[in-house]
């Protein structure tokens, strides 16, 4: 067994308890629920550790802890990251692509420019990450926390984010084609000319969302939440928007050509200069 001041990749290639350890300054024979303890403990402080552009591809690492490692550029592909930790971690340009992080703990961590095509990060903690310009096309992201991240200019397409939190998220320009948002929450979030072509939003929570110029032609709002959206010169053309609550939404300007508002509530919604006849209006709630 390698430890003490043992090069980190060759410790890593041990497996997650030998890293754990070595990472939290353990003695070799501790059990691992001191490793737990250790990690848990307040002060306790896991060693600086650099393993920028190390080839780690389909490596079975489930568990291990990589808090404020830097992994710039490292090769990740196919690798098993259950549950671990990378809280404040840079993985800048990093290739995660088809990588199972399941239970995976970002928080704060850099992601600009990284690839995770394919990747599986149900329930991830993905708090305040940054994620510009990173690549998660066809990533499940099911129930995962991205509150407050940074995903200006992601590629997010045909990813699937059901129950997804992203309040106060930064999308703007970010690529959301035929994307799945199903019950998301998205209160706040930034979504300048964003691109929904086709997404789905099913009863998504979209209220007070910052909206101008967003692209939703065929997109699917039904039942969704858009109270006090500002929704200034969007495009929602050819999009389902039955049942959907626009209360207070700003649609000035906004393409509402052959969308469907049957049910819809535009209560106080303005519609100033929008692209909308007079028979989609009449298929909304009454206005009292």
């Amino acid at each position: 067994m390698m430890y003490g001041d043992s090069d980190p990749i060759a410790v890593l290639r041990q497996g997650a308890e030998i890293w754990n350890r070595w990472r939290l300054g353990l003695p070799p024979d501790s059990e691992a629920l001191a490793v737990l303890d250790a990690l848990l403990a307040p002060g306790r402080r896991p060693r600086p550790v650099e393993l920028r552009g190390v080839v780690l591809a389909g490596l079975p690492l489930a568990g291990a802890i990589f808090t404020e490692a830097d992994l710039t550029g490292c090769d990740l592909r196919d690798a098993d990251l259950t549950g671990c930790s990378f809280v404040r971690a840079s993985l800048d340009r990093a290739d995660l692509s088809g990588a199972r992080l399941p239970g995976v703990d970002l928080h704060g961590a850099a992601l600009s420019g990284a690839s995770l095509v394919g990747a599986a990060l149900p329930s991830a903690m993905l708090g305040r990450a940054s994620l510009d310009g990173a690549v998660l096309r066809r990533a499940s992201l099911r129930a995962a926390d991205l509150t407050r991240a940074n995903l200006t200019g992601a590629d997010l397409t045909e990813a699937d984010l059901t129950d997804a939190n992203l309040a106060g998220a930064e999308l703007p320009s970010a690529a959301l084609h035929r994307t799945t948002l199903c019950r998301a929450e998205l209160c706040r979030a930034n979504l300048a000319w964003v691109e929904l072509h086709g997404a789905n939003l099913t009863e998504a929570n979209l209220a007070r969302v910052e909206a101008v110029g967003a692209e939703l032609v065929d997109a699917v709002l039904d039942r969704a939440c858009l109270l006090g959206a500002n929704l200034y010169s969007a495009n929602l053309s050819r999009a389902s928007c039955r049942r959907a609550c626009l209360v207070g939404a700003r649609l000035p300007e906004a393409d509402l050509s052959d969308a469907d508002l049957a049910g819809a509530d535009l209560l106080d919604a303005d519609l100033a200069a929008a692209k909308v006849t007079a028979a989609q209006i009449a298929r909304a709630r009454p206005l009292d």
